[in-house]
């Protein structure tokens, strides 16, 4: 796991840089973020974030804050993105199969 590599390599002496696929079912990528930070990572790759549709801007600025805020996961959650009815309980845009392409 990502997060036992970073404590075994120290992150506080050698700086790194973690990558986090973007745009998990669940918004699971802000939890992992969140352990990534905490165990002393200062730089984050979020991969796949920007793959030339039209919601790459909504997304980018969704994860900056999300991974940012110290406010109840409750909050910042996104409105308005295109999501299928079977899928209504993901909070990260684009999270739903079939609404970007890769």
């Amino acid at each position: 796991e990502t997060v036992a590599i970073i404590k075994a390599l120290g992150a506080d002496k050698i700086p790194m840089i973690a990558q986090v696929e973007a745009m998990q079912k669940d918004a699971r990528e802000r939890d992992t973020v969140q352990r990534i930070k905490e165990a002393g990572c200062k730089a984050i790759l979020l991969r796949g974030a920007c793959v030339g549709d039209s919601e790459d801007l909504e997304y980018t600025k969704w994860a900056v804050e999300a991974f940012n805020s110290k406010l109840s996961k409750e909050f910042g959650k996104m409105t308005g993105m295109t999501v299928s009815m079977t899928d209504m309980t993901r909070d990260s845009p684009g999270a739903t199969t079939g609404v970007h392409s890769r």
